[in-house]
């Protein structure tokens, strides 16, 4: 695979994507009805870890993108003061 020099339209990309799949798994998985914790209590704590896990990636990812567009700014002299 080809290496990529990665800005910060990049982060925001996959930010941007971490939260679409964030989103689906709310909507169309954990309110599914045989996601239902009085029956499948183990399906529902494994989905739940698995969306936590992106919930964390977002949230680093957002940080990425904010330390970036912060350098950005100091670099074009566009910080505010």
């Amino acid at each position: 695979m080809k290496e990529i020099d990665l800005d910060e339209f990049h982060y925001h990309e996959l930010f941007d994507r971490l939260y679409c799949v964030i989103h689906i798994i709310d909507e169309l998985i954990e309110q599914h009805p045989v996601c239902d914790e009085t029956k499948h209590k183990n399906l529902v704590k494994m989905i739940e870890e698995g969306r936590d896990k992106l919930i964390e990636a977002y949230q680093f990812v957002g940080g990425l993108a904010f330390d970036i567009g912060q350098r950005k700014n100091e670099y074009s002299g566009m910080e505010k003061q």
